[in-house]
């Protein structure tokens, strides 16, 4: 969407991790996305979306390193939409999405954590256009008390190919597209 416009609501729900041996836990979860800001309802004409995904673990305390979490998650999701094609730029609209998320963890003290995200997704179109984007974060996290925290964040994504030249476009930092935010999180 664009500035100052709300992000579509994703509700979903997980069931509590299977154990796999001493090692691993996998976890399944559903979400449901219904439109909210404009540019969702008017331009690409969403409906809804649902998507599944299962997530797989690594039991980092087994292996001594509490403070660490790392996560690998694959999921699928269907857009359903009034129009095959998008109001604004008439582009076909993306029907499909495979995702590779990939999550890394750290709390470096019991106040002060490290998390980084970085997503691999590839969208099919109504019309198997297949195009691949990356996503990816970092943030910083600080519980200043049990209920009240507060973080900063650096995110980063585009196609990941170059359109002209079809060069690698995966970049941690773009002059351009790189967005910055603070939040602050209240935990009752």
């Amino acid at each position: 969407g664009t500035t100052g416009e709300w992000n579509d609501p994703l509700f979903g729900i997980s069931k509590k991790a299977w154990t796999l041996g001493d090692y691993f836990k996998l976890g399944p979860s559903v979400s449901i996305m219904l439109p909210m800001n404009d540019s969702t309802k008017n331009e690409v004409s969403l409906l809804y979306n649902i998507g599944g995904a299962l997530k797989l673990s690594l039991n980092t305390k087994t292996l001594g390193l509490d403070a660490l979490s790392v996560a690998y998650q694959l999921g699928m999701s269907r857009n359903f939409t009034r129009f095959d094609t998008n109001a604004a730029s008439g582009a076909p609209n993306q029907a499909y999405r495979i995702r590779n998320r990939f999550d890394i963890g750290y709390n470096i003290t019991d106040a002060l954590s490290f998390f980084s995200r970085l997503d691999f997704d590839s969208n099919y179109s109504v019309n198997s256009i297949l195009t691949n984007k990356f996503n990816h974060l970092q943030s910083f996290k600080y519980a200043i008390n049990d209920t009240l925290s507060t973080s900063i964040m650096h995110s980063n994504g585009g196609a990941y190919l170059k359109s002209e030249t079809y060069e690698n476009n995966l970049k941690i930092f773009d002059s351009e597209k790189s967005e910055y935010s603070v939040g602050l999180e209240i935990s009752l």
